[in-house]
Protein backbone atom coordinates (compact mmCIF):
# COMPACT_ATOMS: atom_id res chain seq x y z
CA UNK A 1 0.00 0.00 0.00
CA UNK A 2 1.84 3.49 -1.29
CA UNK A 3 2.37 5.82 1.85
CA UNK A 4 0.70 9.17 2.23
CA UNK A 5 3.69 10.94 1.83
CA UNK A 6 4.52 10.06 -1.39
CA UNK A 7 1.79 11.99 -2.59
CA UNK A 8 3.57 14.92 -1.46
CA UNK A 9 6.26 13.57 -2.18
CA UNK A 10 5.25 13.44 -6.02
CA UNK A 11 4.92 17.32 -5.88
CA UNK A 12 7.92 18.38 -3.99
CA UNK A 13 6.29 19.68 -1.32
CA UNK A 14 7.95 17.14 1.44
CA UNK A 15 11.68 16.24 2.00
CA UNK A 16 13.08 13.29 0.67
CA UNK A 17 12.51 9.36 3.10
CA UNK A 18 16.26 10.09 4.29
CA UNK A 19 17.37 7.00 2.17
CA UNK A 20 20.73 5.99 3.86
CA UNK A 21 23.74 5.82 1.56
CA UNK A 22 24.33 2.48 0.46
CA UNK A 23 27.80 1.82 2.05
CA UNK A 24 26.27 2.91 5.50
CA UNK A 25 26.62 0.18 8.31
CA UNK A 26 23.74 1.08 10.57
CA UNK A 27 24.74 1.05 14.57
CA UNK A 28 23.95 -0.62 16.85
CA UNK A 29 23.32 0.42 20.52
CA UNK A 30 23.23 -3.01 22.18
CA UNK A 31 26.65 -3.24 21.26
CA UNK A 32 28.23 -0.20 20.95
CA UNK A 33 28.11 2.78 23.58
CA UNK A 34 26.46 6.04 22.90
CA UNK A 35 28.62 9.22 21.98
CA UNK A 36 27.24 12.64 21.45
CA UNK A 37 26.33 13.88 18.92
CA UNK A 38 24.66 10.99 16.76
CA UNK A 39 23.50 9.82 13.97
CA UNK A 40 19.82 10.15 13.40
CA UNK A 41 19.54 6.19 12.98
CA UNK A 42 21.55 5.67 16.24
CA UNK A 43 19.24 8.75 17.80
CA UNK A 44 15.70 6.68 16.52
CA UNK A 45 17.02 3.53 17.90
CA UNK A 46 17.27 5.10 21.59
CA UNK A 47 14.01 6.95 21.23
CA UNK A 48 12.44 3.73 20.12
CA UNK A 49 13.61 2.28 23.64
CA UNK A 50 13.08 5.51 25.95
CA UNK A 51 9.92 5.90 28.34
CA UNK A 52 6.94 6.53 26.71
CA UNK A 53 5.78 8.85 29.09
CA UNK A 54 9.11 10.51 28.90
CA UNK A 55 8.61 10.63 24.83
CA UNK A 56 5.12 11.78 25.63
CA UNK A 57 6.18 14.42 28.25
CA UNK A 58 8.48 16.15 25.52
CA UNK A 59 5.64 15.14 22.78
CA UNK A 60 3.86 17.11 24.22
CA UNK A 61 6.01 20.37 24.96
CA UNK A 62 6.82 20.72 21.15
CA UNK A 63 3.11 21.09 20.52
CA UNK A 64 2.77 23.67 22.87
CA UNK A 65 5.47 26.08 21.59
CA UNK A 66 8.72 24.54 23.46
CA UNK A 67 10.34 24.09 19.66
CA UNK A 68 9.69 24.66 16.04
CA UNK A 69 6.50 21.74 15.58
CA UNK A 70 3.27 22.50 14.13
CA UNK A 71 2.88 18.59 13.14
CA UNK A 72 0.13 16.90 11.06
CA UNK A 73 -0.07 12.68 11.14
CA UNK A 74 0.57 11.43 7.86
CA UNK A 75 -0.10 8.05 9.25
CA UNK A 76 0.00 5.26 11.44
CA UNK A 77 0.93 1.60 10.57
CA UNK A 78 0.40 -1.35 12.61
CA UNK A 79 1.84 -4.15 11.21
CA UNK A 80 4.16 -7.43 11.61
CA UNK A 81 7.66 -7.84 10.84
CA UNK A 82 9.93 -10.66 9.85
CA UNK A 83 13.20 -11.30 12.48
CA UNK A 84 15.74 -13.10 10.09
CA UNK A 85 19.35 -14.30 11.78
CA UNK A 86 22.32 -14.13 9.71
CA UNK A 87 25.02 -16.87 10.20
CA UNK A 88 27.84 -16.77 9.02
CA UNK A 89 27.96 -20.78 8.14
CA UNK A 90 24.55 -20.19 6.11
CA UNK A 91 23.87 -18.86 2.39
CA UNK A 92 20.66 -17.17 3.72
CA UNK A 93 19.24 -15.47 6.65
CA UNK A 94 17.62 -17.74 9.06
CA UNK A 95 13.57 -16.85 10.10
CA UNK A 96 13.27 -16.29 13.79
CA UNK A 97 9.64 -15.02 13.70
CA UNK A 98 7.61 -11.51 13.23
CA UNK A 99 6.94 -9.15 16.06
CA UNK A 100 4.54 -6.39 15.82
CA UNK A 101 5.28 -3.24 15.55
CA UNK A 102 3.53 0.67 15.20
CA UNK A 103 4.88 3.03 12.75
CA UNK A 104 4.24 7.19 12.45
CA UNK A 105 5.11 9.62 10.22
CA UNK A 106 4.74 13.16 11.16
CA UNK A 107 4.46 15.61 8.67
CA UNK A 108 5.63 19.15 10.31
CA UNK A 109 5.97 22.61 8.51
CA UNK A 110 9.01 23.92 7.31
CA UNK A 111 9.65 27.97 6.05
CA UNK A 112 12.91 26.70 4.59
CA UNK A 113 16.46 27.78 4.77
CA UNK A 114 19.48 29.01 3.06
CA UNK A 115 19.91 24.71 1.80
CA UNK A 116 16.44 23.85 1.30
CA UNK A 117 12.70 25.70 0.00
CA UNK A 118 9.77 25.80 2.16
CA UNK A 119 8.10 22.67 2.22
CA UNK A 120 6.97 19.73 5.19
CA UNK A 121 9.26 17.89 6.71
CA UNK A 122 9.19 14.44 8.63
CA UNK A 123 9.62 12.95 12.09
CA UNK A 124 9.83 9.57 12.57
CA UNK A 125 8.56 6.94 14.87
CA UNK A 126 8.90 3.16 14.96
CA UNK A 127 8.30 1.28 18.29
CA UNK A 128 7.48 -2.38 19.47
CA UNK A 129 3.55 -3.49 20.29
CA UNK A 130 0.65 -1.56 19.28
CA UNK A 131 1.16 1.68 20.83
CA UNK A 132 -0.29 4.43 18.72
CA UNK A 133 1.06 7.18 21.34
CA UNK A 134 4.63 6.39 21.49
CA UNK A 135 4.83 6.11 18.19
CA UNK A 136 3.61 9.67 17.60
CA UNK A 137 5.44 11.13 20.81
CA UNK A 138 8.49 9.60 19.19
CA UNK A 139 7.89 10.94 16.12
CA UNK A 140 7.56 14.55 17.66
CA UNK A 141 10.78 14.15 19.39
CA UNK A 142 12.72 12.94 16.17
CA UNK A 143 11.27 16.12 14.33
CA UNK A 144 12.36 18.71 17.32
CA UNK A 145 16.03 16.73 17.52
CA UNK A 146 16.54 17.60 13.95
CA UNK A 147 16.55 21.31 14.56
CA UNK A 148 20.23 21.59 14.18
CA UNK A 149 20.16 19.58 11.03
CA UNK A 150 17.39 21.96 9.46
CA UNK A 151 19.23 24.96 10.65
CA UNK A 152 16.96 25.78 13.18
CA UNK A 153 17.52 27.67 16.68
CA UNK A 154 17.94 24.96 19.65
CA UNK A 155 15.70 26.82 22.49
CA UNK A 156 14.00 23.81 23.78
CA UNK A 157 14.72 20.94 26.00
CA UNK A 158 13.09 18.62 23.17
CA UNK A 159 15.69 19.71 20.68
CA UNK A 160 18.52 19.39 23.15
CA UNK A 161 19.95 15.76 21.73
CA UNK A 162 22.23 15.00 24.92
CA UNK A 163 19.46 15.90 27.42
CA UNK A 164 16.70 13.83 25.48
CA UNK A 165 18.68 11.29 25.04
CA UNK A 166 19.80 10.81 28.40
CA UNK A 167 16.90 11.00 30.16
CA UNK A 168 14.82 9.05 28.17
CA UNK A 169 16.06 4.91 29.43
CA UNK A 170 13.63 4.47 31.48
CA UNK A 171 15.86 1.40 33.43
CA UNK A 172 18.79 3.39 34.11
CA UNK A 173 16.55 6.46 35.43
CA UNK A 174 14.78 3.99 37.81
CA UNK A 175 18.07 2.71 39.29
CA UNK A 176 19.72 5.87 39.77
CA UNK A 177 16.49 6.90 41.75
CA UNK A 178 16.11 3.59 43.25
CA UNK A 179 19.48 3.31 44.75
CA UNK A 180 18.39 6.86 46.42
CA UNK A 181 16.96 4.50 49.46
CA UNK A 182 20.28 2.92 49.82
CA UNK A 183 22.40 3.68 52.61
CA UNK A 184 25.03 6.82 51.85
CA UNK A 185 26.53 6.95 55.64
CA UNK A 186 30.00 8.06 54.23
CA UNK A 187 28.76 10.36 51.42
CA UNK A 188 26.65 12.51 53.68
CA UNK A 189 28.38 12.81 56.82
CA UNK A 190 31.13 14.65 54.77
CA UNK A 191 28.61 17.04 53.34
CA UNK A 192 27.41 16.87 57.11
CA UNK A 193 31.13 18.18 57.76
CA UNK A 194 31.36 20.51 55.20
CA UNK A 195 28.40 22.55 55.83
CA UNK A 196 28.75 22.87 59.18
CA UNK A 197 32.14 24.54 58.88
CA UNK A 198 30.91 26.83 56.06
CA UNK A 199 28.28 27.45 58.31
CA UNK A 200 30.67 28.43 61.12
CA UNK A 201 33.03 30.77 58.88
CA UNK A 202 29.62 32.14 58.12
CA UNK A 203 28.43 32.98 61.32
CA UNK A 204 32.23 34.50 62.02
CA UNK A 205 32.29 36.83 59.29
CA UNK A 206 28.46 38.03 59.98
CA UNK A 207 29.47 38.36 63.99
CA UNK A 208 32.75 40.51 62.82
CA UNK A 209 30.87 42.37 60.07
CA UNK A 210 28.35 43.08 63.23
CA UNK A 211 30.73 44.14 65.56
CA UNK A 212 32.15 46.39 62.84
CA UNK A 213 29.12 48.23 62.42
CA UNK A 214 28.42 48.51 65.90
CA UNK A 215 32.10 50.21 66.83
CA UNK A 216 30.98 52.18 63.88
CA UNK A 217 28.24 53.67 65.58
CA UNK A 218 29.61 54.09 68.55
CA UNK A 219 32.40 56.66 67.38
Amino acid sequence: MPRVSAILAREGLIEPDGDMPQDHVPGDITREPLEFPMARDIRLQALSRGDEGFLLALGYSTQRGYARNHPFVGEVRIGEVELELDVPELPFAAPLGSVRVTECQMVNQFKGSAKAPPQFTRGYGLVFGQSERKAMAMALCDRALRATELGEDVVAAAQDEEFVISHSDNVQATGFVEHLKLPHYVDFQAELDLVRRMRAEHDTRENAGKAEEKREAAE
